[in-house]
């Protein structure tokens, strides 16, 4: 009798029953699908809220430099003398004005040049190298038998780091025979920071080392207005928020500083705004554009938060916004964003006029800042808007985002226990399988048993 042999590493036997488990498998599977194909429809809408979101984010960062009066506003400086003088304003603190200037004198350092040296390694011999501060203080920096050259003294002087001043090693082009000299002058310019250099005795050197010439220490003058001002440096704060650097003087040369609004400037902060919320309705416009073969479970359209936002910025843009002073003794006068170029098109999205813009401000700055920054005008309003649609934990993005996110963490959760289930139900089938394809097997087995023993039967 032949021995029947099961395939002990397919528990379906030799095969025969592999098909059936995995046909019965793939059609108990079509649930977990199911719940697949709307986790990715879910996926696909968190997608798209994750992108709403970062358009919407975009907003602050934008109107922040324009949400108060001065944050609003742009300073520039003009002026015909740049090569006097450079001048940075400081929007924060200046205003605007004309101003009568003129550089009379920059500020100098105080500096002296020594005597001339036929080399840099000449010895001047060993002592103190002194100077006296105006206050009648005095510093000193000893010159030993290690840098009692020339060379030596401008190494001694600057390795001190709080000394004050400065050394230089030149060499004046001059036939005398002795071109070598050392130029030390103050770190700091003004009549303040003068200095004294006493005679200096040097012991046991080649040459006397002593001070050639001398330029004292000036402050800087420049006219205002026709008054004289003094500053210690040539960079100083001529006015509040208003810094001149001085480069060069030139007396009985009067121009004009004009300090004015930047109005190219601040035009263009108001164009990224208009960009930044024309990203927003971009995206909220294409999520509204569906059709009949639309799948709206895998977009935000009908969403009505997205519904809201643009509804608001319509109102917006159409609404009278009061302009004037709250505090001012003045009639109250109402203007909307489309006086200043910023209107919705067929397209619905914004368009921006800078032209129309431009004009309006140059007609009356104080209007046309608060109709964005005023009290109760278009930025406070947006700020409100996007503080609900942002902010954390309450925010209405952040509670639709965890909402698709829950669902999601359900589906995959539901998706694992089912197969989890399918795995159990595999391995059921395939041993009920293998049972059934051994039992065959013995069958068959026993069957050509009964035939080799019995024999064909005779014919007769």
């Amino acid at each position: 009798m032949e021995k029947t042999v099961v395939d002990i590493a397919s528990p379906v036997g030799g095969g025969k029953f592999k098909q059936y488990v995995k046909d019965i498998i793939n059609a108990e599977r079509e649930p977990v699908r199911q719940i697949e194909a709307r986790k990715g429809k879910e996926s696909e809408r968190l997608k798209l809220l994750q992108d709403f979101q970062g358009r919407v984010r975009k907003l602050p960062e934008v109107y922040r430099e324009l949400d108060s009066f001065r944050k609003f506003r742009e300073l520039k400086a003009d002026w015909p003398a740049k090569d006097l003088m450079d001048v940075t304003v400081d929007k924060d603190f200046a205003e605007t004005g004309e101003y009568q200037i003129e550089v009379t004198q920059l500020a100098g350092r105080h500096s002296m040049i020594s005597d001339g040296y036929e080399s840099p390694d000449d010895e001047v011999g060993v002592g103190y190298f002194t100077y006296r501060l105006p206050d009648g203080d005095s510093k000193s920096v000893y010159i030993g038998p290690a840098n009692n050259t020339l060379k030596g003294i401008v190494d001694a002087i600057n390795a001190q780091k709080h000394l004050g001043v400065k050394a230089s090693l030149v060499n004046d082009g001059g036939d005398s025979g002795r071109p070598w000299r050392v130029v030390v002058a103050a770190e700091k310019s003004g009549m303040n920071n003068d200095i004294e250099f006493p005679d200096f005795y040097f012991l046991d050197g080649d040459f006397r080392f002593y001070v050639d010439d001398e330029r004292s220490a000036q402050n800087a003058i420049v006219k205002f207005n026709g008054f004289e001002l003094m500053s210690q440096g040539n960079k100083f704060q001529l006015l509040p928020g208003v810094t001149v650097d001085l480069k060069q003087a030139k007396e009985d040369y009067e121009f004009t500083l004009i300090i004015t609004e930047d109005i190219a400037k601040i035009a263009a902060k108001v164009k990224a705004l208009v960009d930044a919320m024309n990203s927003v309705l971009e995206f909220i416009n294409k999520q509204n554009q569906i059709d009949q073969n639309t799948d709206t479970t895998r977009t935000l359209a009908g969403d009505s938060t997205l519904f809201s936002i643009e509804s608001r910025v319509r109102t917006w843009i159409m609404e009278s916004f009061n302009v004037t002073d709250p505090e001012a003794d003045e009639d109250e006068v109402f203007m909307r964003l489309s006086n200043v170029g910023i209107q919705f098109e067929k397209t619905g999205l914004l368009s921006f006029k800078e032209e129309k813009f431009k004009k309006n401000m140059e007609a009356n700055f104080d209007w046309v800042a608060s109709l964005f920054a005023g009290d109760g005008n278009f930025i406070p309003n947006l700020k409100t808007l996007t503080e609900s649609l942002l902010k954390p934990e309450m925010g209405i993005i952040g509670s639709r985002e965890r909402g698709i996110r829950d669902r999601i963490r359900r589906m995959d959760d539901d998706i694992a226990r089912k197969e989890a289930n399918l795995t159990k139900r595999e391995a059921a089938l395939k041993r009920q399988f293998a049972q059934l394809e051994a039992l065959t097997n013995n069958m068959q087995g026993q069957q050509q048993y009964l035939t080799q023993a019995l024999g064909s039967p005779s014919l007769f």
